[in-house]
């Protein structure tokens, strides 16, 4: 077993209703795994966790929860030499998918048993310049309607009607949302442009599963962030379905990829980092 000191950080709050702690000892118990856990009650709790963990010498990090759960704690590992583990707890799980991971609770923790590679993922940085507010994504960073999508997929939402609570949710903003002015700097490209949502992503997987994942295309360890404008109500949607059945980018009429990214706009908007939100932050923000 290459793992000697093992550390799980639990959202209890994760879209699941299983008995976590028992299947996670009985894996870990049958290969005499010595493992601790802590548990998260807000955001931030799990980056600090993580850091603490660290500290005390852990030589791998385990994660249940969702992808700003996920999110959270990798943003404490990012010096750290050690690896992640992510065991399937929220409802989206969209990283899960991208990965081909498994599913089941189970699975994943008799995944960590087994002899494995470890896989690099790139992680995306947002600074905001006038106001102290920066954070990490693996996913994407989000301004604009995907934030009013995180927003109204409200936690019964989510429990109701699991990956189909953020179907229900953006349709439900397409129909309310209003354009936004964007002046991007993609790289050294310089560009104004107009839509309902700007989406700095590493992944495009929203909510998990496949039918969620628009731009297959885009990948989490090319070491390259692609930029997104949804430039109407009425094409929002019909961009996401054709990419679907095509897997072709070019359907976007705004796709941009790059590094690095300085996004302005008119007035301040609201930013969400996989699926958490940042806070009402003033423009401009660069993303890389």
């Amino acid at each position: 077993m290459p793992f000697q000191k093992l550390h799980l950080i639990v959202n209890p709050a994760a879209g699941r209703n299983e008995a976590i702690l028992n299947t996670v000892n009985d894996v870990f118990h049958a290969v005499d795994l010595r493992w601790d856990v802590s548990v998260t009650l807000q955001d931030g709790d799990g980056a600090q966790a993580a850091r603490t963990a660290l500290d005390d010498g852990a030589d791998l990090i385990v994660v249940y929860g969702g992808d700003g759960t996920v999110k959270d704690v990798a943003s404490g590992m990012v010096e750290a030499d050690v690896p992640l583990a992510i065991l399937p707890g929220g409802t989206g799980n969209a990283l899960i998918y991208k990965l081909g991971l498994p599913d089941s609770l189970k699975a994943a923790c008799q995944l960590i048993t087994q002899p494995h590679d470890f896989r690099p993922l790139d992680l995306g940085h947002v600074r905001c310049e006038k106001s102290a507010a920066e954070g990490y994504f693996l996913l994407r960073a989000n301004v604009g309607l995907s934030n009013a999508i995180v927003e109204k997929a409200s936690r019964d939402l989510k429990d109701r009607f699991g990956n189909l609570a953020y179907l229900f949710s953006a349709i439900q903003s397409l129909n309310q949302a209003d354009e936004i002015e964007f002046q991007v700097t993609a790289d050294q490209d310089s560009l104004r442009l107009t839509g309902v949502a700007c989406m700095v992503a590493n992944a495009v997987t929203i909510g998990g599963g496949a039918a969620f994942d628009f731009a297959p295309e885009v990948l989490v360890d090319d070491q390259t962030l692609d930029l997104f404008i949804f430039e109407h109500q009425s094409t929002a949607i019909l961009e996401i379905l054709k990419s679907q059945l095509s897997a072709d980018l070019s359907q976007f009429k705004g796709h941009y990829p790059g590094r690095h990214f300085h996004i302005a706009t008119a007035a301040p908007q609201n930013i969400t980092l996989d699926g958490e939100v940042l806070g009402e932050t003033p423009p401009p923000l660069r993303s890389s």
